[in-house]
Parts: structure tokens; sequence; C-alpha cells
């Protein structure tokens, strides 16, 4: 499941927005979704697109195009909205779920993949990122207490979770450690260290 933003300017990326200005800001998370809507294509497993906000659910199947599965995102907070994303999925019938953002557009099948394995031997897989969030969420059985006690959108996410696996007895993958694309100086190590262009 891809959760992402439509990419309306003053609306996504305001730390980078404060630097570079929320029109370009929106190109960049614009192309930051194409990427990782490119890069995640697969015969291996069914995609969703999770959107918000939900009024811009025809302006996103247009821009995305027609052949994705599209669901309006539910819930008041992060936690919420990918808890109840989870719940659904495995209610239709899934026996793994990976969940993954839209601000980091390093994100690509290898990671999904190697994602997938490590749920055959884990309950729960994480890719951390640097800022102490996440990019990749993965379960093979639901269970809403991953999501509970979370200081969303803090360095402790991360930490949090593996406090709330730990807690009820959850295994762990972690994948290697990546980065959302946040500010100025994440961007420019985007575009030095990994040649990032759109």
């Amino acid at each position: 499941m891809i959760f992402l933003k439509y990419p309306e300017a003053g609306k996504v990326k305001t730390r980078l927005a404060s630097s570079i200005g929320e029109k370009l800001a929106a190109f960049y998370y614009k192309g930051f979704v194409e990427t990782v809507i490119k890069n995640t294509r697969s015969f291996n497993y069914t995609r969703q697109i999770i959107f918000t906000p939900r009024q811009k659910g025809k302006e996103i199947s247009e821009w995305l195009g027609t052949n994705e599965k599209y669901f309006a995102q539910e819930g008041l907070c992060l936690g919420a909205r990918q808890a109840n994303a989870f719940k659904e999925a495995f209610k239709a019938g899934a026996r793994k779920v990976v969940v993954i953002g839209t601000d980091n557009p390093l994100i690509d099948n290898d990671m999904i993949n190697q994602a997938m394995q490590f749920l055959e031997n884990n309950d729960l897989v994480i890719g951390p990122s640097v800022d102490g969030g996440y990019y990749l969420l993965g379960m093979k059985e639901f269970n809403e207490k991953i999501f509970e006690k979370i200081d969303w959108s803090t360095d402790k996410v991360f930490e949090q979770v593996l406090r709330n696996a730990s807690d009820i007895g959850m295994s762990v993958g972690v994948l290697k450690e990546s980065f959302d694309v946040d500010t100025l100086d994440d961007l420019t190590l985007l575009k030095e260290k990994y040649g990032y262009v759109i």
C-alpha cells in the first residue's frame, strides 16, 4: 500500500517549502510520488494507493492512472490512517501487508521484496528513517496495539513501534536505514549522493 497526498502547493512538504517555496516543494513531491509508483510496479503483489484528501480522488486517479486501486485514507492521525488501511487489507484476505510513504523516492521493488521476505520469519518488518520515523512498515497479521501510544511526526516513532512490538511479543525484522526528504539538506543529499533528478 502506498500512502500519498495530492501534490497541492502549500499542502505538502511544508518544511521543504519554507526553504524553496510551496510550488517547487509540491513539484518535487509530485516527482517523488511518480518515482515511487514507477519503481514499485510488480506482478508479485497487489498494489493499492491510499490517498488524501478524499475529495481529490478523481484528480489523483487521472494523474496516476485508472489501472491502480484507490482508497481514501481514514482516520485523524497517521497512525489511525495506517491502522485502518492494514485492517481493511487483512479483512480483504491479504496474508502480508506492507505500507510505504512517498517522502522517500528511493523506495523500490527490491526494498518491498526484502520486506516480504522478512515477513516469512518475522511478525513485523520496519524500515527506519534517519529522522527517527519509518519509511516502510509491514505485518503478516494485524495488531492495532502497534499503533498505540506513538508520538507521531517525532523522532521517537521508530523506537516506540519497536517497544510496542516487544510488549506484545511480535518478532521484528529491520531493513536498512534510509531517509525521508523533508528539508533542503535532505534534498541536497538526495541529488548529490544518489543522483536523483526529476
